[in-house]
């Protein structure tokens, strides 16, 4: 029942921001990203709001690099969305981390310390809530078949949990991205805002 009203809330508030907000929203300045002299790329973590097209920029990525995409969400969950063990979780983890080249992609912040201080780049998908939240219920109906980012039996749907997930994440991925930046400097560190950004960024990490 939760599921079905979050549904339609969320697609009448996303026409309302539609016919409400210019297109200008989405012309805000892109940051211009830049990579480190003689800076290495072969470990690369992506996190970020559920619902940004992480998935999707990964495999990109991965296409044009060669580096293997690992998708989080296939061993963090087992079937029907149940979480498996923390420590079955961090060991799946530590096996992959364990190879020269890697992009691992998604979420799971109790435990990003163990991917942020292993690898060379880290990026951030801190994009609008309300684009985010309109773009988990659009992939019920639309999704690219590529994207096998889920575990064997769990299908893709709107969890009441992961709406709570998702309200205040960038605040709560920011808070700790900060305290990881101090700990570990020299890890390169990008925050996304937009479909902009993350395909400059991609055309800048493909050219190197």
């Amino acid at each position: 029942m939760k599921q079905s009203i979050f549904i339609y809330i969320i697609c009448a508030f996303t026409i309302y921001k539609i016919v409400t907000f210019s297109t200008s929203f989405f012309d805000t300045q892109i940051t211009h990203y830049q990579i480190p002299s003689g800076k290495i790329m072969k470990k690369i973590v992506v996190f970020g709001m559920p619902g940004a097209g992480k998935s999707t920029w990964s495999l990109k990525l991965s296409n044009c690099t060669g580096i293997p995409v690992y998708h989080i969400d296939q061993f963090f969950f087992t079937k029907n969305w149940k979480k498996r063990p923390t420590e079955d979780f961090v060991r799946l983890k530590q096996e992959i981390m364990k190879n020269d080249s890697w992009i691992l992609d998604g979420n799971g912040l109790k435990t990003l310390e163990l991917r942020y201080k292993e690898a060379d780049i880290v990026i951030l998908f801190a994009y609008p809530r309300w684009i985010c939240y309109w773009r988990i219920v659009k992939r019920l109906f639309s999704k690219d078949p590529a994207i096998k980012d889920r575990a064997p039996g769990c299908k893709e749907a709107v969890r009441w949990e992961l709406v709570q997930y998702m309200w205040n994440f960038n605040d709560r991925a920011i808070t700790l991205s900060n305290h990881l930046k101090s700990l570990y400097p020299h890890v390169t560190f990008y925050v996304v805002h937009s479909d902009k950004e993350a395909e400059k960024l991609l055309e800048l990490l493909c050219k190197k």
